[in-house]
């Protein structure tokens, strides 16, 4: 018996140094949608990440995005549907190995549909603004869109503690209608690329939101 104590505590003691020591890795923002599942949204760091879901989610968000396009609209050089999700996983990798490799904040955050992956938001501190959030990716699955979550990643992230938002900032493909339409629903104004290399292309909008608005 006094064993089992020991490695109970002992037990205890471990995961609550683990909860120390990532602080970053938390639900925040829950609440039930008119279904009864249960969302909530969660910071993750770094080193706990698998990224399959979240690969899967980004594809199949985009891909459906871009599914009124023809391939060669989206790159002049694709052909097929099949070029378009090649490209959308490289799109990942690149997120990915950028979000290991910064030197400034930037989180992953997935939306959980009880405890499901069904979306994604990866967000960084931008231009050494502490309380401006840059939106670098979005993602929902298609079957899990125009349901609010979303929308509800938003305010979330409006309110969450570990990172105070005052200014929200991203910049999508023109040709992202779906992605431009969510954003103006939300209070987002589109104005001039904030990225100057997306803006050389002329492909590319910014959109923002700022607190005081």
């Amino acid at each position: 018996m006094h064993k089992i104590r020991h490695f109970i505590f002992f037990s205890f003691l471990c995961l609550f140094l683990s909860l120390s020591f990532f602080p970053s890795a938390y639900s925040f923002g829950e609440y039930e949608d008119g279904h009864g599942h249960r969302i909530s949204f969660r910071f993750l760091p770094e080193e706990s990440l698998a990224a399959e879901n979240e690969r899967q989610v980004f594809i199949a968000s985009f891909d459906d995005n871009y599914s009124v396009l023809k391939p060669h609209e989206v790159k002049p050089h694709f052909e097929k549907r099949e070029d378009v999700v090649k490209w959308l996983g490289g799109v990942f990798a690149e997120e990915w190995e950028y979000m290991k490799n910064a030197k400034h904040p930037v989180k992953l955050v997935d939306i959980l549909k009880d405890d499901k992956v069904i979306g994604l938001a990866i967000v960084e501190e931008w231009g050494g603004e502490k309380e401006t959030l840059h939106i670098r990716q979005m993602a929902i699955l298609p079957e899990e869109q125009r349901h609010g979550y979303g929308s509800a990643l938003i305010d979330a992230l409006k309110k969450q503690p570990e990172w105070p938002v005052n200014r929200m900032v991203a910049d999508t493909r023109k040709l992202n209608k779906k992605g431009r339409s969510f954003f103006g629903k939300i209070g987002f104004k589109e104005r001039e690329p904030f990225d100057p290399e997306l803006a050389e292309t002329g492909n590319y909008l910014g959109i923002e939101w700022e607190k005081n608005e």
